[in-house]
């Protein structure tokens, strides 16, 4: 299938760099290594912890979070019911 949507060359100042999803294991922490463009996760389920500019958000199903440019926060599932979430 060809997404001819996804397709940055058409655009100056908005562009599409990546995206996934995952389904976490309970011990699962990731350091993000800070990028250059914005992204989002929406959570599909279970929970998990963001800490960003010294603080801690929990986050749970439904709900959307956002890393910033330039940004290294930390985050991880819930040890109890882990999350799985998607990214852009």
């Amino acid at each position: 299938m060809k997404l001819d949507f996804l397709r940055s060359d058409g655009f100056s100042q908005l562009s599409f760099n990546e995206c996934g999803q995952e389904r976490c294991l309970p011990n699962k922490v990731f350091k993000f290594t800070a990028k250059k463009y914005h992204l989002f996760h929406y959570v599909f389920s279970g929970k998990g912890y963001l800490e960003i500019n010294g603080k801690k958000y929990e986050l749970g199903k439904g709900m959307l979070f956002y890393i910033p440019p330039k940004v290294s926060p930390k985050y991880y599932p819930d040890s109890n019911n882990p999350w799985a979430y998607a990214w852009l």
